[in-house]
């Protein structure tokens, strides 16, 4: 349900501020919502992680593959977003699997899930600002042309 809302929201932020900034404030709740779930201490601590973790998901699974279809050379383009996907799904068995493994280990695994978000958070200060794409659209054609 909260992956829901965040779907919902995404689409809104993504114009308004922009894929990159949308991505990294998705990254800022994937890193809030597992924290509160690793350090939780009741019932309702463990929900409203759960309800950020959703939200970042649910943003993060709408914007991403826009960003990366808008950066991606038109030859690859379907490659990397079905390869974006693909590894979304290894992730969800891996996690799977690490909860049949490990299962004492529960709020270790959520606090290790920080990690992901974190490094993607870094690398998309790395990026380029916006897609060229999304700077034509907002009539922005000086900085789309570079």
């Amino acid at each position: 349900m909260a992956g829901g809302c965040g779907a919902i929201i995404a689409g809104h932020l993504a114009d308004r501020l922009g894929r990159r900034l949308t991505l990294m404030i998705s990254d800022i709740f994937l890193m809030v919502g597992p924290l509160f779930l690793s350090i939780s201490f009741g019932p309702m601590s463990l929900c409203f992680g759960r309800l950020v973790t959703g939200v970042g998901l649910g943003i993060s699974m709408t914007v991403a593959p826009v960003f990366l279809s808008e950066c991606a050379p038109l030859a690859i383009r379907a490659q990397i977003v079905a390869s974006y996907f693909l590894m979304y799904f290894l992730g969800l068995i891996l996690s799977y699997l690490s909860g049949i493994l490990f299962p004492s280990k529960l709020f270790t695994m959520f606090g290790l899930a920080v990690i992901p978000a974190l490094v993607q958070l870094l690398l998309m200060c790395l990026t380029q600002f916006e897609p060229a794409l999304f700077l034509a659209k907002r009539g922005n054609m000086i900085h789309a042309d570079k």
